[in-house]
């Protein structure tokens, strides 16, 4: 979610590994990342990945925002992760959880009320969230890794 201090985790995790470490930032569901960010950022290096040439890395970590578990960790998606990212020997999701009376302050300051599924409220998705958590849903297969 967005505002979770989930870039100042990155940051940290980035920094506790050494050699080639790539952070995808807010990569939308359901889509092959690279191709996704080369279409907005046209570089050789996006290019080559989005094809399937992969450059070898030792941590490689895409986040999502504002989405639902249920999507973030969608069959469909896994199904094609090793096409769209390469093969992986170790995956973790990780799951950044704020509190939500700072979350919603942090967000109404910022104007981010909205969340991708017009059905849903910040709030909603705050519990969804919180449910994996606490273990009363297990959407997230890989190593998972809760982060209050």
């Amino acid at each position: 979610m967005r505002r979770t201090g989930n870039h100042a985790i990155i940051n940290w995790m980035r920094k506790r590994h050494h050699g080639e470490v790539w952070h995808l930032n807010k990569v939308p569901v359901k889509r092959n990342p690279y191709r996704f960010l080369y279409e907005h950022y046209p570089q050789e290096k996006l290019r080559r990945e989005a094809s399937g040439d992969f450059l070898k890395k030792d941590c490689l970590i895409y986040s999502y925002e504002d989405y639902e578990l249920e999507q973030i960790a969608s069959q469909s998606f896994e199904n094609k992760h090793d096409i769209y990212l390469g093969k992986s020997a170790v995956r973790y999701d990780v799951l950044i959880l704020r509190d939500p009376f700072n979350l919603m302050a942090s967000r109404l300051k910022k104007d981010y009320m909205t969340v991708r599924n017009k059905n849903k409220t910040i709030v909603d998705l705050w519990i969804f969230y919180a449910q994996e958590y606490l273990g009363e849903t297990q959407y997230l297969k890989n190593n998972k890794v809760v982060c209050n």
